[in-house]
Protein backbone atom coordinates (compact mmCIF):
# COMPACT_ATOMS: atom_id res chain seq x y z
CA UNK A 1 0.00 0.00 0.00
CA UNK A 2 1.38 3.62 -0.64
CA UNK A 3 -0.18 6.77 0.73
CA UNK A 4 0.79 9.56 -1.87
CA UNK A 5 0.53 13.87 -0.59
CA UNK A 6 1.27 15.64 -3.56
CA UNK A 7 4.84 14.68 -4.78
CA UNK A 8 5.52 12.74 -1.63
CA UNK A 9 5.24 8.85 -1.26
CA UNK A 10 5.08 6.74 1.63
CA UNK A 11 5.05 2.88 1.16
CA UNK A 12 2.97 1.24 3.99
CA UNK A 13 3.87 -2.29 5.25
CA UNK A 14 0.01 -3.60 6.68
CA UNK A 15 0.05 -5.76 9.45
CA UNK A 16 -3.41 -6.95 11.36
CA UNK A 17 -3.39 -8.79 14.83
CA UNK A 18 -6.80 -10.05 16.48
CA UNK A 19 -4.28 -11.20 20.00
CA UNK A 20 -2.85 -8.14 20.94
CA UNK A 21 0.54 -8.62 19.76
CA UNK A 22 2.30 -8.00 16.63
CA UNK A 23 4.76 -11.11 15.79
CA UNK A 24 7.37 -9.06 13.85
CA UNK A 25 11.37 -10.42 13.88
CA UNK A 26 10.65 -14.35 14.95
CA UNK A 27 11.75 -14.88 11.31
CA UNK A 28 15.22 -13.43 11.95
CA UNK A 29 15.81 -14.96 15.19
CA UNK A 30 17.78 -17.25 14.40
CA UNK A 31 21.15 -17.39 15.78
CA UNK A 32 20.67 -13.80 16.95
CA UNK A 33 19.59 -12.34 19.93
CA UNK A 34 16.28 -10.24 20.41
CA UNK A 35 18.08 -6.80 19.39
CA UNK A 36 19.97 -8.42 16.34
CA UNK A 37 16.89 -9.72 15.45
CA UNK A 38 14.87 -6.03 15.26
CA UNK A 39 17.94 -4.91 14.08
CA UNK A 40 17.71 -6.95 11.01
CA UNK A 41 14.01 -6.42 11.06
CA UNK A 42 14.16 -3.04 10.85
CA UNK A 43 17.31 -3.12 7.76
CA UNK A 44 14.79 -5.16 5.35
CA UNK A 45 12.84 -1.77 4.87
CA UNK A 46 13.65 1.07 2.59
CA UNK A 47 13.82 4.46 4.27
CA UNK A 48 10.68 5.58 3.07
CA UNK A 49 8.25 2.76 4.27
CA UNK A 50 5.97 2.99 7.68
CA UNK A 51 3.94 0.42 9.12
CA UNK A 52 0.60 0.02 9.69
CA UNK A 53 -0.25 -1.87 12.87
CA UNK A 54 -3.80 -2.97 13.22
CA UNK A 55 -5.30 -4.40 16.25
CA UNK A 56 -8.79 -6.45 15.92
CA UNK A 57 -8.87 -7.70 20.17
CA UNK A 58 -11.92 -6.84 21.19
CA UNK A 59 -13.42 -5.53 18.60
CA UNK A 60 -16.65 -6.10 17.66
CA UNK A 61 -17.38 -5.72 13.97
CA UNK A 62 -20.38 -7.30 14.35
CA UNK A 63 -21.55 -3.86 15.84
CA UNK A 64 -19.85 -1.55 13.87
CA UNK A 65 -16.59 -1.00 16.03
CA UNK A 66 -13.23 -0.52 13.80
CA UNK A 67 -10.27 -1.36 14.94
CA UNK A 68 -7.51 0.14 16.33
CA UNK A 69 -4.64 1.37 13.82
CA UNK A 70 -0.99 2.28 14.67
CA UNK A 71 1.27 4.11 12.49
CA UNK A 72 5.31 4.03 13.09
CA UNK A 73 8.67 3.94 11.31
CA UNK A 74 10.56 0.62 11.28
CA UNK A 75 13.27 2.29 13.52
CA UNK A 76 10.51 3.58 16.49
CA UNK A 77 8.97 -0.15 16.13
CA UNK A 78 12.51 -1.75 16.72
CA UNK A 79 13.34 0.52 19.46
CA UNK A 80 10.19 0.03 21.68
CA UNK A 81 10.78 -3.50 21.06
CA UNK A 82 14.12 -3.25 22.60
CA UNK A 83 12.90 -1.99 25.38
CA UNK A 84 10.17 -4.57 25.95
CA UNK A 85 10.14 -7.46 28.23
CA UNK A 86 11.88 -5.16 31.23
CA UNK A 87 14.81 -4.23 28.53
CA UNK A 88 15.43 -7.85 27.51
CA UNK A 89 13.67 -7.34 23.76
CA UNK A 90 10.91 -9.67 22.12
CA UNK A 91 9.83 -10.54 18.62
CA UNK A 92 6.36 -9.54 19.26
CA UNK A 93 5.28 -5.82 20.09
CA UNK A 94 2.48 -6.15 22.01
CA UNK A 95 -0.25 -3.28 22.09
CA UNK A 96 -0.11 -3.20 26.00
CA UNK A 97 0.84 -6.25 27.86
CA UNK A 98 2.04 -6.12 31.87
CA UNK A 99 4.34 -9.12 32.41
CA UNK A 100 3.43 -11.55 35.57
CA UNK A 101 7.20 -14.01 35.35
CA UNK A 102 10.27 -14.61 34.50
CA UNK A 103 12.92 -11.84 33.67
CA UNK A 104 10.29 -8.60 32.62
CA UNK A 105 7.66 -9.81 35.78
CA UNK A 106 5.99 -6.04 36.92
CA UNK A 107 6.86 -4.45 33.38
CA UNK A 108 4.15 -3.12 31.25
CA UNK A 109 5.04 -2.58 27.61
CA UNK A 110 2.60 -0.16 25.75
CA UNK A 111 2.22 0.85 22.33
CA UNK A 112 3.07 4.49 22.75
CA UNK A 113 0.11 7.02 22.39
CA UNK A 114 2.16 9.26 19.34
CA UNK A 115 1.50 6.35 17.60
CA UNK A 116 -2.20 6.29 17.30
CA UNK A 117 -3.31 7.04 13.91
CA UNK A 118 -4.41 10.26 12.81
CA UNK A 119 -4.05 13.21 10.14
CA UNK A 120 -1.05 15.14 12.72
CA UNK A 121 0.19 11.45 13.30
CA UNK A 122 0.61 11.16 9.34
CA UNK A 123 1.48 14.65 8.51
CA UNK A 124 4.95 13.67 11.04
CA UNK A 125 5.32 10.85 9.24
CA UNK A 126 5.69 12.63 5.88
CA UNK A 127 8.06 15.17 7.26
CA UNK A 128 10.26 12.63 9.08
CA UNK A 129 10.70 9.91 6.82
CA UNK A 130 10.20 11.41 3.24
CA UNK A 131 12.85 14.24 2.18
Amino acid sequence: MVVVNGEKMLKVSVKGSKDGGWGLTQSHKKGKTYSEAIDSWVNKHTPNTIVSLVQFKDIQLEKGESPRVYLATPREIGDQMKKSRGGYGNTVLRESHTWTSGVAQGNEDKIPLKWKFSKKRLEELFSEVVK
